[in-house]
């Protein structure tokens, strides 16, 4: 499961991928995030949302059912 993560993360831009660790790997909030990289808390919200929309269609119904398991 993390090697199909990996190779998922690796398809989205920078910024995406900036926002992702900011928010799960150092567990900074929307609003720490937004200053971090200059937009405003909801512009982070936004760029969440469609970014594990996107992961999540790109991991697909494998993934999820792996996750359903546990």
């Amino acid at each position: 499961m993390r090697v199909m993560l990996q190779e998922a993360l690796n398809t989205l831009p920078e910024r995406e991928r900036r926002v992702i660790y900011l928010r799960f790997y150092l567990g900074l909030t929307q609003s720490e995030i937004a200053e971090e990289i200059g937009v405003s808390q909801v512009h982070v919200s936004r760029i969440l949302r469609a970014t594990l929309t996107q992961l999540g269609d790109e991991l697909g119904e494998e993934a999820a059912e792996m996750f359903e398991q546990r």
